[in-house]
């Protein structure tokens, strides 16, 4: 019996030329895409529980202030109060700020749009809200 010589056919080329390290490589910077924006995302959320933490520090701190003597001064009371929602106001808009931040960064990050550009400011994102955190601890301290 001869064999006879048969041309491979579309499938078969495809399966010859598969290529696994090219797929490999693909699917570990997707993987490393993907961690790195979450690793940004939960740098942003952690920024956000700290200025929430700190808020929270100082209006417990502020509320003590007057319940420990501060009630005798009339309007003492609705004067910290105002401060206190200005503060809170402020807050807010840094947590929004920081938010934003971070999902945007983070997408970027997983399109591999300005990677180095993301990462730089996930860094000076958190040093800034590391120093600010710091600053108003030595504040309320001092």
């Amino acid at each position: 019996m001869h064999q006879s010589q048969v041309t491979p056919r579309g499938f078969e080329q495809a399966i010859a030329a598969f290529n696994t390290e090219g797929i490999m490589d693909g699917w570990r910077e997707r993987t490393v895409r993907v961690l790195r924006a979450q690793e940004r995302m939960m740098q942003g959320m952690a920024a956000t529980a700290r200025l929430e933490l700190r808020f929270g520090q100082e209006c417990i701190f502020n509320r003590l202030g007057l319940f420990n003597g501060g009630w005798a001064e009339p309007g003492n009371a609705s004067q910290q109060w105002a401060e206190e929602m200005g503060k809170f106001i402020d807050v807010i808009h840094e947590i929004n700020e920081e938010l934003r931040a971070s999902f945007t960064d983070a997408g970027k990050l997983l399109n591999g749009d300005g990677a180095a550009e993301a990462s730089e400011k996930s860094v000076s994102a958190a040093k800034r809200t590391k120093i600010s955190v710091h600053e108003e601890a030595e504040k309320t301290t001092a």
